[in-house]
């Protein structure tokens, strides 16, 4: 026993939610033996919580989201069937991509340099995201998914996913060497996309980016598009993709696209073929091999995953006057993006 007062603030936000639940099946007038025994009453109960995510360690938070994630999907027995919860957040432990429609997403703008900046509210459906998922992998209505979009999207549903909810501007790539190689010549170049309020995000391939990328552009949230063309592979499945991606992006289709634009970048093979070849591709493996081995690391794959590796390799190639043109271009179409918003 102890004061409360005494106690940590998070153990102190523990006590109020255990209190608010005791208080409603007081309220429901429950046996405290066996309340599940009382009958529930015709009531709503609404939770407000600002910032549930304050002095809570990453694994607490979690759980915390559950137990609201629990409180609204089976009421408190006893006392009522209906919870609802309403929660502000700067935390991606409690949004959930898959769960985009409960997600309202807050933000203050500047419509006219002479008065106050304006707070804007954006949110969207289920029903419209999907509409333009069709539209963008061209498919009609009598032609339906084999999961619903929630399934599709929690396929890709990680934390640093669900980071893109609270960016300025989201770069979608296929996968985590795509995020390295960015990363790194943006940090060779002194950038800190973080400070820009940019999050580069994998999608574990580039068939799951129109999914999380339509989600992105319902909520207003500016999307920058990263993908490989993979002209090398000569496939159907690949030219398909690439299609989808170019309607993604509002752009006019064709079958291997490439370039540097204002809102993507496609490479004709892929990120790293292109790092390599602009950097040279004996002075390439010939740099990574000196960094594994310096750095100890086993894993050549591993090594071209890691941007602080990628950051050293282009430092290197720096004091050599090499540049990946193409790459550092992209970072700073990137960057534009961010400021025009």
């Amino acid at each position: 026993p102890a004061p409360v007062e005494n106690t940590g603030h998070g153990l102190q936000r523990a006590f109020i939610i255990t209190l608010l639940q005791h208080l409603a099946l007081v309220q429901a007038g429950a046996d405290g033996e066996n309340p599940a025994a009382t009958s529930e009453r015709e009531q709503n109960i609404i939770f407000g919580i600002e910032e549930p995510e304050i002095y809570q360690h990453p694994n607490r938070q979690r759980h915390l989201s559950s137990i609201l994630e629990q409180l609204c999907s089976g009421g408190i027995p006893g006392a009522t069937r209906s919870v609802q919860v309403i929660y502000t957040t700067h935390s991606p432990l409690f949004v959930d991509i898959g769960h985009f429609e409960r997600i309202k997403i807050v933000r203050k703008v500047q419509n006219s340099p002479s008065l106050p900046k304006e707070t804007i509210i954006k949110s969207t459906t289920p029903k419209a995201v999907q509409k333009a998922l069709d539209e963008v992998e061209r498919r009609g209505g009598s032609s339906r998914v084999p999961r619903p979009l929630e399934f599709q999207l929690r396929t890709v549903m990680t934390p640093i996913v669900n980071e893109g909810f609270f960016s300025d501007v989201v770069v979608l790539v296929e996968g985590e060497e795509d995020r390295a190689a960015l990363i790194g010549v943006a940090k060779a170049m002194k950038i800190d996309l973080n400070a820009y309020g940019i999050s580069i995000i994998p999608c574990h391939g580039k068939d799951s980016i129109p999914k999380v990328g339509t989600v992105f552009k319902h909520l207003g949230i500016p999307l920058y598009v990263v993908w490989d063309s993979d002209k090398d592979k000569k496939a159907t499945s690949c030219i398909t993709t690439n299609r989808k991606l170019l309607r993604l992006c509002g752009q006019p289709e064709e079958d291997w696209p490439a370039g540097v634009f204002d809102c993507y970048a496609c490479f004709e093979t892929n990120i790293t073929e292109t790092l390599r070849r602009e950097l040279g591709k004996e002075y390439y493996d010939r740099a990574l091999a000196e960094i594994q081995q310096e750095w100890g690391l086993g894993n050549w794959n591993g090594a071209k995953k890691n941007p602080l590796v990628v950051a050293e390799l282009i430092n290197k190639a720096k004091e050599n006057n090499i540049s990946p043109s193409t790459i550092v271009e992209t970072v700073e179409r990137i960057i534009a993006l961010r400021g025009s918003c």
